[in-house]
C-alpha cells in the first residue's frame, strides 16, 4: 500500500443493509458500519443556512423559529440561532433571537464568541443591521458594530480582521461594493473593496494568505471581467491576473458560484444554474482540471484529506452515480466515492456542512434522510478509512473513434477497483501526456501524418496504479489548413427558444450570444464548454476570414454532432445531417438518436465552389436533439482546405495623381489582390516603396509636369506597371496685390473705425497711421483708439502672405470729432451672437453723443470700441458670463446698461469640423501630436465615415482591400486656463473601435486589445445593428489639457479590412 487515506466518512444509515449501490460497475463497495442518523434536536421549520462547531457545541443559523426534540414530543422557540450538543444532540440554553435570517457564522479567534451575518435588523433585541457578534456563554450581543445596507453571505476571520461579502453597497456608512474588511474587535472599516457588480456569496483565503478567491453572481471585479468567480488582493481588493476559464460561461443561462474551496494548486467551485456541478480550476492557469455534474444546484463544499464533500438540492445522480443531497468526491479527479450515499431529500436540499474527525453535520431545507423524517439538520459519525493496497484493474477496449490531423479522441471501458477509480493516466508512445477522470481523452498536441500508440492505466483514490491497456497503432491524417478549428471562437444561443432575425447571415449581430471554443454541449463530460440544456435546439455561429480565394483548394466542412444539424454558410443552407426534409423550426427533432462512440465521430462534406467568399464568412449551425428527454448534445466544427501556390499580384488600377501644393503631389490607387507592397515610380524612376495604397511625393518643382505609375509586389514577384497618370504642380505663390484705401466707419473724438475690401491671396494686413504701423490683423476691420479730438490722421494698408508684403495702398484722411458737452446715456439692446467655446460676439444700440463704448465681463472691462459691436475672446468653454456696456465721450462715461448672461459653447459637438485620413498609411505615433501637419487631410464635419448613408462627411477611403484604420483630428479651445476642469465628459459613436488622444496622450480606448496599437490592429469585435447608432458616455482624464488650443485625435479601427462601413462622431465638454 503506497499511502493511507486518512479519513473516510461512514454514514450510519438504516437502509445501508438493503442498498448496495456501486461507484464503478462491477466493483464491490468498501465496508460501511451500520447505524442511523444521530439523534438531535433540530429545526422544525425554515432553513439552516450556516453551521459552525465550537468544541461539543454545534451552532445553527437560518430563518427557523422552532426546534423539535428527537422524539418529536417537545418544541422550543429559537429564532434564527440555536445550539445543540454534538455528543448528545441536546438543545442548549443559548438562544439569542434574530429578527431576520442568518446566512453565515464564524467563530472569533479566541473561540469565545461567534460572528453572525445575514439579512436581519436585530439580534437579542439589540439593533444590528446584518452583522453582529454574540458571546457563546450567555448569548449577549457584543459592542462590535459594522452595519451594512444589504445581506451578508460569508464571513472569515483573518488575523485581527473580519472579511465579509454579500449583496451590500455600504458598510458602517462607507461605500463598499459587495465586500469589505473590518477590524475584528470594533468593526472599523478598512480599505479592502473588491468592487463586484453583483452579489458575492463566498470568500476563501488562499493558503499563503495573500489572495482572496470570491464566488457569486457577479461578472466583474474592480471593472475586470470575472464571470462568477475571481481572485483579488487581500489588502486593497485589486483584481489579480488569475482568470477563471470555467465551462460555465453561458451568459443567457448563467451558472452562479455558491462556495469556493482553495488549495495550493486548485480552486474548487460549487455551482448552480443550468445543471449544477462541482468544478476544479487550476490556481496557476485558471483552466478546468475536472468537473462533475448533477441535476440541481451544488450549494456547499467541505474538503478533508483528499476528499471533497458537496451538498445541494440534487436528488437523482451525481456524475452518473445515484446520489441525493450529499456526495463524496475524490478531490484530485472528481470521481464519486462510496463514503456516503445517504439520500438527503426535500425542498432546497443541503445549504451548510461541517466535517471534522468525528462528525459530518448537514444543514438546509430537507425533509428526509433515506426515507425517514429528518428535518433541516442531520449529524453522522465518521470512522477511519481502512487501508487500501489493491490497485485497480486495467481498462479494456482502448480505441480512437476520431483521428484528425491535429487531434485524436480516445475512449475505453472503465477499470474496476475495490473502493473507487480516481482517474486514468494517458500515455502516448510510452510518455504520460495527461489524465482523465472519465473514460475519454482528447489529445490536441499531435502532428499530421504521424503514427502514435496510446496506452491507458487506472489510478485509485489511494494512489495505486493498475496495469495499462493499449489502443491499436494509429496514424493522424495528413496536414490541411484550417479556417475553423478547435481554437476558433464560437458564438452560441442556448435559451430554449430560436434567435430572432436572420441569424444565419453575415450581417446578423450576435453580440448578445455567449462565447466558447472547441466542443460545445452538455451531458457527456467531454465538452470544452458546457452550454444550457434548455430546449431541443441549440444555435452556433463562427465568423472567419478568407484572405484570398485563389489560395484555397478543396475546402470541406467537418462536423461532430449529437444528434442532428442543419449547417448554413453565409446565410444559405450548406448541408443537413440526420434531420428531416422540409422546413426546420426550433422544436424540430433529429431523425435518429446518436450514442456510444458515434458521438465522437466526425462527418465530412465538400464545400461547393462559389460558397466561400473572399473576406468575411459565417458558418451557422443549428443542432437538434432526437427527443425532448435527451440527456446530452454535442457540437464541434472544422473548415479545412489545401493551400494553393501563390502568384504575383495583378497590376494596380485606379491610379490618381493630384497636386497638393506647388512642390507636392498626392498619389493613390486601388489595391491589388495578394499584394504585400507597392513601388511608386515618378517619370520611370522608383521614388518610394510603401505597404499602403497612397503616397505623398514632395520636394517637387513648381509649374512642372510629372508622370506616375505603380507596381504591386509580394513574395512571388512583381506585377506589370500600372497605367501612367500625369500631374502638373501649380506655380509658386507671390505676394498679394496692393490693397485699396481703407473705408472710414464710425468716427469719435478719440477713435476711428476702419474697414477694407479683402485682397486675393492675402493672409494678413498691417494698418499704417501717418505712415507708421499701428496694428497687424487677419481681419478686414480695425478700431484705432487713443486719438486726439479734432485732429486729422492719414491711414493706409499693407497686405501680406507667405511670399511677402505688398506695397502700401492709397491714403485715407480722417479727422476726429470735437469733445461733446456731456456723457452719453447708457447703451440699450445688448445681444450676443456667434458664441464659441472661447469667444462671444456682442452688439448694442448706439447712444446719442457717444464716441466709444466699453464692454465689461463680470464687472471688469474687456474692450473698448467706437462701434456698436465687439467680440470678446479668451473665454473658457461651457461657462456663463455676465456682460454690460458703458458709453463714453470726452465728458465721461455712462452707467452700465442692462446685463446680458451668455454661456459659451462646449468644447466639441456633432457637426464640428474634422481633418480625416483614410489612405491606410502607417502614421506611427507622431500623428497625435499637436504640432503634426494635417493640412493635406480631408476636411469635413462629423459624423464622418462611409457605408451607412447617415454620414455628414463621406470619408475618402482606400479600397481593395480597405485599410484597417482611419484617422481623425480636430482642435478644441478650452480658453486661457484649465483650472477647475476635473475631467472631460465624452460622448462617442464609433464603428468598430477607437483610441482617443488629447494632445498626444491616450485618454480612452474602446473595443481594442491592451498594449500598443498599430495601424493594422483589428477591433476585438464588429459593431452592427442598433449598436452602430449607440452613443457611449464616459468621463476621461483632463490632465492632458493645456490652456488655449488642444488637439483631439482619434484612430478608428475595423474588425477586418473587408468591413462594409466605418463611423466616428464625438462630443466633448468640460466637467467642473
Amino acid at each position: 500500500m503506497s499511502e493511507h487515506r486518512r479519513v473516510v466518512l461512514t454514514i450510519l444509515s438504516a437502509v445501508l443493509a438493503a442498498v448496495s449501490a456501486v461507484v464503478v460497475p462491477g466493483v464491490a463497495r468498501a465496508a460501511i458500519d451500520d447505524g442511523t442518523v444521530l439523534p438531535s434536536w433540530r429545526p422544525d421549520n425554515g432553513h439552516v443556512y450556516a453551521l459552525v462547531r465550537a468544541g461539543d457545541t454545534m451552532l445553527l443559523g437560518g430563518d427557523f423559529t422552532w426546534m423539535r426534540s428527537p422524539d418529536g414530543a417537545t418544541v422550543q422557540r429559537r429564532n434564527g440561532l440555536a445550539a445543540v450538543s454534538v455528543s448528545t444532540g441536546a438543545l442548549l440554553a443559548w438562544a439569542p433571537s434574530v429578527t431576520g435570517t442568518v446566512r453565515a457564522l464564524e467563530l472569533t479567534s479566541d473561540g469565545a464568541s461567534v460572528y453572525v451575518g445575514g439579512a436581519f435588523s436585530a439580534v437579542g433585541g439589540i439593533s444590528r443591521a446584518n452583522l453582529a457578534v454574540v458571546a457563546l456563554a450567555g448569548g449577549a450581543v457584543g459592542s462590535f458594530r459594522a452595519d451594512t445596507d444589504g445581506e451578508v453571505r460569508d464571513l472569515q476571520v483573518v488575523g485581527g480582521n473580519l472579511y465579509l461579502v454579500g449583496s451590500f453597497a455600504r458598510v458602517a456608512g462607507q461605500s463598499r461594493s459587495r465586500g469589505a474588511v473590518v477590524t475584528a474587535a470594533t468593526g472599523t472599516v478598512g480599505a479592502w473593496n473588491p468592487r463586484a457588480n453583483s452579489g458575492i456569496r463566498s470568500f476563501t483565503l488562499s493558503p499563503d494568505g495573500g489572495t482572496a478567491f470570491l464566488g457569486g453572481t457577479f461578472t466583474t471585479l474592480s471593472g475586470a471581467g470575472r464571470p462568477y468567480v475571481g481572485a483579488v488582493d487581500v489588502s486593497g481588493g485589486a483584481v489579480t491576473g488569475w482568470v477563471p476559464k470555467s465551462s460555465c460561461n453561458d451568459l443567457t443561462n448563467p451558472c452562479y458560484v455558491f462556495e469556493t474551496v482553495v488549495t495550493d494548486d486548485l480552486v474548487y467551485l460549487s455551482v448552480g444554474g443550468p445543471g449544477g456541478r462541482v468544478t476544479a480550476l487550476d490556481r496557476a492557469t485558471g483552466f478546468e482540471r475536472w468537473w462533475a455534474g448533477t441535476d440541481g444546484d451544488v450549494q456547499t463544499l467541505e474538503l478533508r484529506d483528499g476528499k471533497l464533500f458537496a451538498g445541494g438540492h440534487f436528488d437523482t445522480a451525481f456524475a452518473g452515480s445515484p446520489r441525493a443531497g450529499v456526495v463524496a468526491l475524490d478531490a484530485r479527479s472528481g470521481a464519486v466515492l462510496p463514503d456516503i450515499d445517504a439520500r438527503v431529500v426535500g425542498w432546497s436540499g443541503v445549504w451548510a456542512m461541517t466535517l471534522d474527525g468525528s462528525r459530518l453535520a448537514l444543514g438546509g431545507h430537507f425533509e428526509t434522510v433515506d426515507g425517514a423524517t429528518v428535518r433541516r439538520y442531520a449529524a453522522f459519525a465518521v470512522t477511519p478509512d481502512p487501508a487500501d493496497g489493491s490497485p485497480p484493474t486495467a481498462p479494456t477496449s482502448v480505441r480512437a473513434p476520431a483521428t484528425l490531423s491535429d487531434e485524436v479522441s480516445l475512449t475505453w471501458n472503465p477499470a474496476a477497483d475495490d473502493v473507487a477509480v480516481s482517474h486514468y493516466v494517458v500515455l502516448r508512445d510510452g510518455v504520460a501526456i495527461g489524465q482523465a477522470n472519465k473514460t475519454f481523452y482528447r489529445d490536441r498536441t499531435v502532428l499530421p501524418g504521424t503514427p502514435y500508440r496510446y496506452t491507458v492505466a487506472a489510478v485509485d483514490t489511494s494512489g495505486n496504479t493498475g496495469p495499462a491497456a493499449s489502443a491499436p497503432l494509429l496514424t493522424t491524417e495528413s496536414a490541411r489548413s484550417l479556417f475553423v478549428g478547435s481554437g476558433t471562437p464560437v458564438r452560441f444561443w442556448s435559451t430554449g427558444t430560436a434567435p430572432a432575425g436572420a441569424w444565419t447571415t453575415t450581417a446578423y449581430s450576435d453580440t448578445a450570444w455567449s462565447t466558447g471554443a472547441g466542443e460545445l454541449g452538455y451531458g457527456d463530460g467531454d465538452e470544452d464548454v458546457v452550454i444550457s440544456p434548455l430546449g431541443v435546439t441549440h444555435y452556433f455561429r463562427t465568423a472567419f476570414t478568407v484572405p484570398s480565394l485563389a489560395s484555397v483548394g478543396n475546402p470541406r466542412l467537418r462536423l461532430l454532432l449529437d444528434d442532428g444539424a442543419v449547417a448554413y454558410l453565409n446565410g444559405t443552407e450548406l448541408v443537413r445531417e440526420n434531420m428531416p426534409t422540409g422546413a426546420i423550426g426550433d422544436t424540430s427533432l433529429a431523425v435518429n438518436g446518436i450514442g456510444g462512440t458515434d458521438e465522437m465521430d466526425w462527418s465530412s462534406y465538400a464545400i461547393p465552389a462559389g460558397r466561400l467568399v473572399q473576406g468575411a464568412n459565417v458558418l451557422a449551425v443549428e443542432v437538434h436533439n432526437s427527443s425532448t428527454t435527451s440527456s446530452d448534445v454535442s457540437y464541434a466544427a472544422r473548415v479545412e482546405y489545401t493551400s494553393s501556390a501563390p502568384t504575383a499580384p495583378a497590376a494596380p488600377t485606379g491610379v490618381t495623381a493630384t497636386p497638393s501644393s506647388a512642390t507636392s503631389v498626392e498619389v493613390s490607387w486601388a489595391g491589388s489582390a495578394g499584394a504585400t507592397g507597392y513601388l511608386v515610380q515618378r517619370d520611370g524612376v522608383t521614388v518610394a516603396t510603401v505597404a499602403s495604397t497612397a503616397f505623398s511625393d514632395s520636394g517637387l518643382v513648381p509649374s512642372t509636369s510629372y508622370g506616375y505609375r505603380v507596381i504591386a509586389t509580394n513574395s512571388t514577384g512583381a506585377s506589370a506597371p500600372s497605367a501612367t497618370v500625369t500631374a502638373t504642380t501649380p506655380a509658386a505663390p507671390t505676394p498679394p496685390p496692393t490693397p485699396g484705401a481703407p473705408v472710414v466707419g464710425t468716427v469719435g473724438a478719440t477713435s476711428v473705425q476702419l474697414g477694407w475690401t479683402a485682397v486675393a491671396g492675402a493672409t494678413g494686413y498691417t494698418v499704417l497711421r501717418d505712415g507708421r504701423p499701428v496694428a497687424a490683423t487677419a481681419s478686414t476691420a480695425y478700431l484705432d483708439t487713443g486719438l486726439t479730438p479734432a485732429t486729422a490722421y492719414d491711414y493706409s494698408l499693407v497686405a501680406s502672405n507667405a511670399a511677402g508684403p505688398s506695397a502700401p495702398g492709397p491714403v485715407t484722411t480722417v479727422t476726429t470729432t470735437a469733445v461733446p458737452a456731456a456723457p452719453p446715456p447708457a447703451p440699450t439692446g445688448l445681444t450676443a451672437s456667434g458664441v464659441t467655446s472661447t469667444t462671444a460676439g456682442l452688439s448694442w444700440q448706439a447712444s446719442a453723443g457717444a464716441d466709444s463704448y466699453t464692454v465689461l465681463r463680470d464687472g471688469a472691462p474687456v474692450g473698448t470700441t467706437a462701434g456698436t459691436s465687439l467680440t470678446d475672446t479668451g473665454l473658457s468653454a461651457d461657462v456663463t458670463y455676465s456682460y454690460t456696456v458703458t458709453a463714453a465721450n470726452g465728458n465721461g462715461a455712462s452707467a452700465p446698461g442692462t446685463a446680458l448672461m451668455v454661456r459659451t459653447r462646449t468644447l466639441l459637438l456633432s457637426g464640428d469640423a474634422w481633418r480625416m485620413n483614410g489612405t491606410g498609411a502607417d502614421l506611427g505615433t507622431a500623428w497625435t501630436a499637436p504640432s503634426y501637419d494635417d493640412s493635406r487631410w480631408q476636411l469635413g464635419a462629423s459624423q464622418w465615415g462611409f457605408g451607412d448613408g447617415d454620414e455628414r462627411t463621406v470619408l475618402t477611403w482606400a479600397t481593395n482591400p480597405r485599410p484597417t484604420t482611419a484617422y481623425g483630428r480636430t482642435v478644441v479651445d478650452v480658453g486661457p486656463t484649465t483650472a477647475g476642469i476635473t475631467a472631460l465628459r465624452m460622448r462617442l459613436l464609433v464603428d468598430d473601435a477607437a483610441v482617443v488622444y488629447v494632445n498626444g496622450t491616450e485618454v480612452y480606448r474602446f473595443n481594442l486589445p491592451t498594449g500598443p496599437v498599430a495601424y493594422d490592429t483589428r477591433a476585438l469585435r464588429y459593431i452592427a445593428g442598433s449598436e452602430e447608432n449607440l452613443w457611449r458616455t464616459v468621463d476621461v482624464p483632463a490632465t492632458a489639457l493645456v490652456p488655449g488650443r488642444n488637439v483631439v485625435s482619434v484612430e478608428v479601427h475595423q474588425d477586418q479590412p473587408s468591413s462594409s462601413d466605418i463611423s466616428l462622431d464625438l462630443e466633448l465638454s468640460p466637467v467642473r
